[in-house]
Order: structure tokens, then C-alpha cells, then sequence
């Protein structure tokens, strides 16, 4: 029977050694190994090479994560499709946040160079470019009424075009129900799986 392992280091065709990931030229890299995923296949890279590391993550056409403990336990992912970012701990999600492709990879570099503390958010809290806290502060406030106003206007269509012509009011609800439900179905099918720890499958 052989019992023999390719060595965990990304790229190198060496066999492991008995009782390690790594073959012997990589033995000592253990430490320095950074684990990650690109579309649900496992590699790893030291973690000297971070500028490659970035590379292999761009070739990702579902998701890709990046673990940040030996154990696997905190993590970093990324979903391409819907743009967002999610930090894991302990089986825990910390953060999330909607980005753009790029300001993920800022994010993660931050995150593995350790310049961050602990698990407050690693991106900025501040206010949006071009807009004062206290006109944000305004908007909050504003969302309620704006939200209420639209409610009142739509329900007001409603029940208008109900008293005009009932049947074709009918008629067009339904149409627009199965519609509803063709586009949930093909949104369901879309979305990424996950596995008990919280990972992308």
C-alpha cells in the first residue's frame, strides 16, 4: 500500500514526509504557509509570496478564501458574484461588507500583514467621501419618512387601478407573482453554498 503524499507547498511535486505536510526541502515552511481556496480547490503559498497570492485569487470566477490560523479557524472570503467580504472566527462571522474586487484584496493584505486590532472592522468607519457625519446623521432620519411617503404613494396606485379594472388588476398581480418567483428560483440557484464552519462551497 503506498502511503506516500504530495507536500503540501503550492507547486512543489516532492513527496511529504512521514509524520509532515512538507517534503523535505519545504519541512521548515510550515509556519510560513499561507492555506487558501479559489473555487473550492485547496493550495497553499509562503507567505513571502503575497504578490502571487493575489494573482492565484483573481483567477476566481465563484469565491476564494484565505485562511489566517494554521487551524483554519479564521478566515477570510470573498464572493465574486455578489462582491461581499466576510471575516470568520471560531465559527463566527465578525464582519461582512459589500466591496469592490480590489479593495478586497486591500482588505485581506491588511488582515495578513496584521495591521489591524483584534476584530473591530477593518475598514474605515468614516463618513462617505463628500458627505459631512451630520448630513449622514439626517439621511438615517430621513429614510423612515421617505419609505412611509413611497408606501402611501404605491398603495394609493393600488388601490386605483383595483376600482378602474379589477380584473386586469388581478390578472397583472399574478403575472407578476410567478415572475417574482422564476427570479427567486434563479437567485437561489446562484448563491454559494456553505460548509459547517462558515466556508464558501
Amino acid at each position: 500500500m503506498n502511503l506516500s503524499r504530495p507536500c503540501a507547498f503550492f507547486g512543489c511535486r516532492g513527496t511529504a514526509q512521514f509524520n509532515n505536510d512538507y517534503c523535505s526541502e519545504h519541512s521548515g515552511f510550515g509556519n510560513h504557509i499561507i492555506r487558501f481556496e479559489v473555487d473550492g480547490k485547496k493550495k497553499t503559498i509562503d507567505s513571502k509570496e503575497i504578490d502571487n497570492l493575489l494573482s492565484l485569487l483573481k483567477k476566481a470566477n465563484k469565491f476564494w478564501i484565505v485562511d489566517l490560523t494554521v487551524d483554519e479557524n479564521e478566515f477570510v472570503q470573498y464572493a465574486i458574484e455578489k462582491g461581499e467580504l466576510e471575516h470568520w472566527d471560531g465559527l463566527e462571522m465578525i464582519e461582512s461588507k459589500e466591496m469592490v474586487t480590489d479593495e478586497a484584496f486591500s482588505t485581506l493584505l491588511t488582515k495578513i500583514t496584521g495591521d489591524y486590532s483584534g476584530h473591530q472592522m477593518w475598514w474605515s468607519d468614516q463618513p462617505e467621501e463628500g458627505h459631512s457625519e451630520e448630513e449622514l446623521d439626517q439621511q438615517e432620519k430621513d429614510h423612515p419618512i421617505l419609505l412611509a411617503a413611497g408606501i402611501v404613494i404605491i398603495s394609493v396606485g393600488l388601490i386605483g387601478m383595483f376600482l378602474s379594472s379589477p380584473e386586469t388588476f388581478l390578472g397583472e398581480l399574478v403575472c407578476q407573482g410567478i415572475c417574482g418567483l422564476i427570479f427567486l428560483g434563479g437567485a437561489g440557484a446562484s448563491t454559494l453554498g456553505r460548509s459547517d464552519t462558515g466556508k464558501f462551497t
